[in-house]
């Protein structure tokens, strides 16, 4: 699940024997919610990783999905990336109730 665009994601998933989803729109809950359906899983059974704290991490929580927040592959990928890794670097959220 990514929030980039069709064809770089296809690029690296599709030969892999899951399902994916491009342009997820990642915090919001549609497509989270898609992709638990599609694995027939309670949230208790997912984990998100991600690189961005305010998509993947925090869209994660709100689903109840174990989360865990990585460096992303390229850190100056993107200015928005970058901004995000030097404001966020020391904030870990555990809760939704975090973000408040």
């Amino acid at each position: 699940m990514s929030n980039n665009y069709l064809e770089r994601v296809e690029g690296f998933c599709k030969e892999l024997p899951y399902p994916w989803i491009a342009r997820a729109w990642k915090p919001f809950k549609k497509n989270l919610k898609k992709i638990q359906k599609e694995f027939n899983l309670p949230a208790k059974e997912i984990c998100l990783v991600g690189d961005q704290i305010f998509t993947d991490i925090y869209g994660g929580l709100r689903m109840k999905f174990y989360t865990v927040l990585v460096t992303a592959v390229g850190a100056n990928e993107t200015k928005y990336h970058f901004k995000n890794v030097n404001i966020n670097k020391d904030f870990v959220p555990t809760t939704v109730g975090d973000f408040r």
